[in-house]
């Protein structure tokens, strides 16, 4: 009985271990069927090829950056020459206006009056009497009528002189020292040191003493033998 029995087990121990063997010779050789499978399929691709598409799509995408930079250059240079354009009539536009200004700012032409040389005379006494009396607009408005009137008088050039001091009068000095450098247009010398004299006085009075100081030489270098120039020296020696 024993023996029997043993014999039985060996035979199921075989057959198990047979059965075994099987089962994994057949796995292994499905394992090694998939594997050869993947390196097929990795095989097919071509790397060679694919960097050349990599390449072309570079390519491809380089010249769409060139052409949009050429559009966008394009673009910068007309919006330049617009705001150039725009600037240019900006500029013309200002000018006009200032122009328009300046015509709105500007004092009108004095209009020439017909007059005699007895009317001259009589009107050139009044506007003195006017000054004297402090009454300086006044005495301004009368010698400026005088002075534009155009008639050939020796006085026309005293005229232009009592503009000067007649802003003066007014402490209108800057104005004053204006009116001042006109008389060293006429031909007449009459009240050239006068005026040099009161072109000194106003600065002085201004506070610029280096102007002060050039006016007052240039009055003794132009004309020493005006009688202010002891006046003047007198001033440079206390500046």
């Amino acid at each position: 009985m024993t023996t029997g029995h043993s014999k039985k087990r060996y035979l199921s121990i075989l057959v198990i271990t047979i059965t075994a063997a099987f089962f994994i010779s057949g796995c292994g050789s499905s394992r090694v069927v998939v594997e050869d499978d993947e390196w097929a399929d990795r095989w097919d691709e071509d790397p060679v090829e694919d960097e050349a598409d990599h390449i072309t799509q570079l390519r491809q995408d380089n010249v769409e950056l060139r052409q949009e930079l050429a559009r966008q250059t394009q673009e910068n240079r007309s919006l330049n020459a617009r705001i150039a354009e725009l600037e240019k009539r900006l500029l013309e536009e200002r000018d006009r206006v200032r122009a328009l200004e300046d015509a709105r700012t500007r004092e009108p032409e004095p209009e020439r009056a017909e007059i005699t040389r007895g009317e001259f005379d009589r009107e050139y006494t009044r506007a003195v009497n006017l000054f004297m009396d402090r009454k300086y607009q006044d005495a301004k408005e009368l010698f400026t009528r005088l002075l534009n009137s155009g008639i050939d008088h020796p006085l026309v050039s005293n005229c232009q002189y009592w503009i000067g001091e007649s802003l003066y009068g007014m402490r209108q000095y800057r104005q004053a020292i204006e009116e001042f450098r006109k008389v060293f247009d006429f031909t007449s010398q009459v009240k050239h040191d006068d005026a040099q004299i009161m072109i000194a006085n106003s600065y002085f009075i201004l506070g610029e003493r280096d102007r002060a100081r050039q006016e007052y030489q240039r009055l003794l270098d132009r004309y020493p033998n005006s009688d202010y120039v002891v006046f003047a020296r007198q001033r440079l020696r206390d500046m």
